[in-house]
């Protein structure tokens, strides 16, 4: 074994660690692991601050992702009620144009009632509202034509019969005042049919009282004088009630 304090040894120039202080080694291993310790704990805090940021870049990320589908939702709400409102006045604007063109058919019927009646009515209570009132006149006046109606309907039922004897009564008023109304006069016509019953009659009363006053050989001598007697009669009156009728015509359609 070499002797490190021997002059060989100091000779050679090698040196000597200086013999160390249990205290100081202990102090210097103290700080050593202090130090490591402290790094470790550093680290353990990076890592978690790093996991901490990684944890909030994701929920940013997915704050950021609804926000984008908020706003997407927002703005297709936003869109929606765009369409909504464009589509509420589009069908507003067909509304007031519809109703526009219900009034004028409305007033226009009202007018045609008055016309025709000559009666105009006022309301009492008006709606305030053009519509409501243009309807509130046609009741008005529908009723007026319904009365009008069964009127006329009763008067025309109960003349048929003496008009038209041979025929049906129409089950349509529209068909019995049709009836009514011919191309010819209707009064006139049904004064000739009963001129015409009224000379056959008064013909057969004289044929049968110059029955009994003549012979049989003379009576259809007398017979046709007298019907011819009583023709002329009523000839000259249908003349007189109807002057542009010759007298051959009245005659013929005696």
């Amino acid at each position: 074994m070499v002797d490190s304090s021997s002059p060989a040894f100091a000779a050679a120039g090698m040196q000597v660690a200086a013999p160390v202080h249990p205290a100081a080694a202990w102090l210097k291993n103290w700080q050593v692991n202090e130090r490591a310790n402290t790094l470790a704990q550093k680290l353990e805090q990076s890592e978690e601050a790093r996991k901490k940021a990684e944890s909030d870049a994701v929920q940013a990320r997915r704050e950021a992702d609804k926000a984008k589908a908020d706003a997407a939702g927002v703005e297709d709400l936003r869109k929606r009620l765009h369409d909504a409102e464009t589509s509420l006045s589009e069908h507003i604007t067909a509304q007031s144009a519809r109703e526009e063109a219900i009034l004028k058919r409305l007033r226009t019927q009202n007018r045609r009632f008055v016309n025709k009646t000559s009666q105009e009515f006022e309301l009492e209570d008006p709606d305030n509202d053009p519509l409501l009132d243009a309807v509130s006149f046609l009741e008005f006046h529908g009723t007026e034509a319904r009365d009008g109606i069964d009127e006329a309907r009763t008067g025309l039922s109960r003349l048929f019969p003496y008009f038209f004897p041979k025929k049906e009564e129409p089950a349509t008023f529209l068909g019995l005042a049709k009836c009514f109304n011919p191309p010819e006069d209707l009064g006139l016509k049904m004064r000739h049919e009963n001129m015409k019953v009224a000379v056959e009659s008064t013909v057969a009363l004289v044929a049968d009282s110059q029955h009994h006053r003549l012979g049989e050989s003379g009576q259809h001598g007398a017979d046709r004088t007298s019907k011819m007697a009583i023709i002329d009669q009523g000839g000259k009156a249908e003349h007189e009630e109807n002057p542009s009728l010759s007298r051959d015509q009245t005659i013929f359609n005696s």
